[in-house]
């Protein structure tokens, strides 16, 4: 399969139909994992997606933009975050330049996270001076674990509940 100039249509000869758009169509040609990450973390290296894994916080944007099942994403953190958007002065924004994946956003006075793409770093609860964000790490996920002597006292303190300052 060869992208199409823009416009054009062509015979897929797998899917036995016409195609207007391989990038949309075509995984082979398909770039929304890499449109859709914020952080810049994937590239296409001739007819696969990379991932830059010092640049990737496994925060799901790639994984549900892709419309093919292609991509599978691992969180670091799995747990739940929590923020009470009533204790949230309507020109802070602290929570949400903070954010890594920007999953905060303001929606006039509302202030909301989706948690589909939150990774749980705390960077939120950290910077947050109203005490409006609380996350409880349940599990922890990492490379190597049994490797670290302090693994056991690191994990514990990932887990414990973070909740902002006040």
């Amino acid at each position: 399969c060869r992208d199409n100039a823009k416009g054009s249509v062509r015979w897929c000869r797998k899917e036995r139909k016409t195609i207007e758009n391989p990038s949309l169509e075509c995984p082979k040609h398909c770039t929304e994992c890499i449109d859709h990450c914020k952080r810049e973390a994937l590239y296409k290296e001739e007819e696969t997606t990379k991932v830059k894994d010092q640049l990737c916080l496994r925060c799901a944007y790639c994984e549900v933009a892709c419309p093919h099942g292609a991509m599978e994403v691992h969180p670091v953190y799995q747990g739940s975050i929590q923020l009470n958007d009533k204790k949230c002065p309507e020109t802070c924004n602290l929570c949400i330049d903070v954010c890594p994946v920007e999953a905060i956003h303001r929606e006039g006075t509302n202030v909301f996270i989706e948690d589909t793409y939150c990774i749980l770093c705390g960077a939120c609860a950290k910077i947050c001076d109203r005490g409006a964000i609380e996350i409880r790490r349940e599990h922890v996920t990492a490379i190597g674990e049994e490797a670290a002597a302090l693994w056991d006292k690191c994990v514990e303190n990932l887990k414990r509940v973070v909740t902002s300052e006040r």
